[in-house]
């Protein structure tokens, strides 16, 4: 049996979007998996939407976290990262998706390092339909500039720098 990763998915008025981050999560070739949604106090239906995309899809490894007020992303992000219960945490925003391999490929990755693994990975922009805005970043960068350092330099090099986007965070 394969290690539980938690997919954290914050959400705040998502209800247009969040069914689809659900499936594509539902998809993910690597099966065991549990999903939390940190709603940050949506004024639409997003969380209405997460309780029947449960219910419609069986899915019960799923719980919501909600909050009584809008606290923002950093406080939306550590409700969450505190309601999953796996050690490897993917983190996404409830409009994005992932790509049917993801979770494997990043816990393949995650699996093979120390206590301080943070794996990225390549993100593309995309219109409503799935085409492509830009190049994504390149993989083989991130390889070649990071391939020499230890996990305590790479961590302070992403902290200083920012130069990854969001949604390219795999497993921490």
């Amino acid at each position: 049996m394969s290690e539980l990763v938690s997919v954290v998915v914050l959400s705040y008025n998502s209800q247009s979007t969040i069914s689809e981050t659900l499936d594509s999560i539902k998809a993910q070739t690597y099966k065991n998996i549990e999903i939390v949604v940190a709603d940050d106090h949506s004024s639409d239906d997003t969380v209405a939407c997460v309780q029947k995309w449960q219910s419609d899809n069986g899915f019960s490894a799923l719980r919501i976290v909600t909050s009584s007020e809008n606290t923002g992303i950093t406080a939306n992000t550590n409700r969450g990262v505190r309601a999953a219960k796996a050690n490897a945490v993917k983190i996404i925003a409830g409009d994005d998706t992932l790509n049917v391999k993801a979770i494997e490929t990043f816990y393949e990755y995650y699996s093979k390092g120390d206590s301080k693994t943070i794996v990225v990975s390549c993100t593309a922009l995309i219109d409503e339909n799935s085409t492509p805005f830009h190049e994504p970043f390149h993989e083989a960068w991130l390889k070649d500039c990071y391939k020499s350092i230890c996990s305590d330099d790479q961590f302070h090099r992403i902290v200083r720098s920012n130069f990854i986007s969001a949604p390219a965070v795999g497993l921490i």
